[in-house]
């Protein structure tokens, strides 16, 4: 039984399918194609079969598709291409596909260049409306009307000169050589525009520069920085243009800079810098440009002087550390020896080693020569130098003293020279004999010293 709801949701039956005690009329599969229910439904005399509703009359029976009470079972339905395709079982195939459709009407819009070609091959080149019919292969018919738009394509005819070559204007082709070609470009409604292009080519002159330079280039009072390919083009006497290529390389200079600490001096590239300063040396780098060196340079120095005072020898340089050498002991250290002040117990020859900061310079070698004191009964310490000595003799009694003798004899004991003195702490004596071997001889009421001199 077919039920149908109208818009106020009242309910009523729209068809009694008549049916038997064995069977109920249940609506099975169903779809809604062209506006028309199709459905599978049962009845006494037909079975389950396809069933039919406009929505408007009563639903019918479309096709009892296995003939007799037998039951076809439609079901799967599908609606493709304006036909309703569905599965049921026929007493002829068995279960198979089968299709549906009915008569259709309907339009469509076209919009086409120059011609149309309707769907059963009718051509037609104006606009308008026109009726084509088609018969499908379920055996309907498409009642089609074609509200038909009919472009024209058009025809246009260009000359042109060019230099070198010429790009067609749809931009497909490019053209090297004078003639008449053909091209096609869209016009204002979309359809062809076919143009014929008559076509002259001039030629412009090429030239080509290899360069390698420094830093930069200059080329027609152009500059170029970077290494490339470059091109500068110039109108030429045909109208075209003189075009050279500049096949560029670019090397560059370098530059550097150091910041250097030295002692005394600092050498750069067999230059020789004794004073601090910035300074500036340009080379060549490995590219053959130049390299430029800016050196920032510190010059510190070490004063190694030395001031000697009998055997006591001193270091001028302050705010330093120290170390005094025996020069006469491969400047061998002397152990223990780091004051800025040397005292020489021993005579020998001797130098210091100054450190101040990074920098290091050791003194010359100063001769100190201990006095030989050969025998004395003074209670104090008598100091005789310098010794060896070329000249003044100075001897220090280290207090004052009255009544006392100086001589000096040679090694054969004769006495080279001789002198009284009545009072004093400090005596002078200018010795000027020959180099060698003296004796220093004091004499006083009570006491006698005798010191070994050399003279130089």
């Amino acid at each position: 039984m077919l039920w149908e709801c109208d818009t106020l949701n009242n309910f009523r039956i729209n068809t009694d399918i008549p049916i038997n005690y064995s069977y109920t009329s249940l609506i099975g599969s169903k779809i809604v194609f062209n506006n028309k229910l199709f459905f599978a439904s049962y009845d006494e005399i037909n079975g389950e079969e396809l069933w039919i509703y406009d929505g408007i009359n009563k639903a019918f029976l479309l096709k009892d598709i296995y003939p007799g009470s037998n039951h076809s079972s439609p079901s799967s339905f599908t609606e493709f291409n304006r036909k309703l395709y569905f599965g049921a079982n026929d007493k002829l195939h068995g279960s198979e596909l089968f299709v549906y459709c009915e008569d259709t009407e309907y339009s469509v819009n076209e919009k086409v260049c120059d011609s149309y070609i309707s769907p059963t091959g009718k051509v037609w080149t104006e606009s308008g409306v026109y009726m084509d019919t088609l018969v499908n292969t379920a055996g309907c018919k498409e009642y089609i009307t074609i509200n038909l738009t009919v472009q024209k394509s058009t025809n246009a005819t260009i000359s042109e000169v060019a230099c070198d070559n010429y790009t067609s204007p749809s931009g497909k082709y490019t053209w090297f050589s004078t003639g008449t070609y053909f091209d096609t470009i869209p016009n204002a409604v979309g359809c062809d525009s076919i143009i014929t292009l008559n076509l002259i080519i001039l030629n412009s002159s090429d030239s080509t520069i290899t360069a390698t330079a420094c830093d930069s280039f200059k080329l027609n009072d152009q500059t170029y920085y970077s290494s490339g390919t470059y091109t500068q083009s110039f109108p030429g006497s045909a109208g075209c243009d003189s075009i050279i290529t500049l096949n560029l390389t670019i090397l560059n200079s370098t530059d550097s800079t150091i910041t250097a600490k030295a002692c005394d001096s600092f050498m750069l590239n067999g230059q020789t810098y004794n004073q601090s300063g910035t300074y500036i040396q340009t080379l060549t780098n490995a590219a053959g440009c130049d390299s430029l060196i800016t050196l920032n340079l510190t010059i510190n120095s070490v004063d190694a002087s030395v001031e000697q005072s009998e055997n006591t020898l001193t270091a001028i340089a302050s705010n330093a550390t120290y170390q005094w050498l025996d020069c006469s002991n491969g400047y061998q250290p002397l152990a223990g020896e780091t004051d800025q002040s040397f005292t020489a117990q021993n005579s020998g020859s001797y130098a210091v080693m100054v450190t101040a900061g990074d920098c290091v310079d050791t003194s010359a070698c100063y001769p100190v020569i201990i006095v030989e004191l050969i025998e004395s009964s003074f209670e104090n310490n008598i100091k005789v130098y310098p010794n060896p000595l070329n000249g003044e003799l100075v001897i220090d009694f280290g207090i004052d003293i009255t009544d006392f003798i100086i001589d000096i004899t040679d090694l054969s004991g004769d006495v080279i020279k001789s002198m009284k003195a009545n009072q004093g702490r400090v005596k002078k004596i200018y010795f000027d004999a020959p180099a060698g071997i003296y004796f220093l001889n004091i004499h006083s009421r009570e006491n006698k010293a005798t010191f070994k001199l050399i003279k130089e």
